[in-house]
């Protein structure tokens, strides 16, 4: 599904006015290029609903490896694509994702940049 179409999800760190802004920003970037972001509360959920193709991508910044490395292992092994927000494959240590569909990935990584 092209990123016009798509449904992402987006969750942000909120410990600090700057990162509230800064989530503010990059959500308001993805809404001009995608359908709908949604929140589903929980990113290992919002991951493996990536993965299993219930949401076409999701972005993030304030990662734990503990919230994100099993969603991220089932995104990859499904064809999709984990980076950080510099286009870097993703390793557990990084604080930053963009995971997605062959499709949809680059255009979620420009919305990011």
């Amino acid at each position: 599904m092209p990123a016009e179409k798509s449904v992402v999800f987006c969750t942000w760190g909120y410990s600090d006015e700057k990162q509230i802004k800064q989530g503010e920003r990059y959500e308001h970037k993805l809404l001009e290029r995608v359908f709908r972001v949604r929140n589903p509360g929980t990113l290992a959920l919002g991951l493996a609903y990536v993965a299993c193709g219930r949401y076409s991508g999701c972005v993030h910044n304030q990662a734990k490896p503990w919230d994100i490395t099993a969603g991220n292992l089932m995104i990859e092994e499904a064809g999709g694509k984990v980076t950080d927000f510099n286009g870097k494959k993703w390793d557990p240590f990084m604080k930053t994702m963009v995971a997605g569909n062959a499709l949809n990935h680059r255009a979620l990584l420009e919305a990011v940049k």
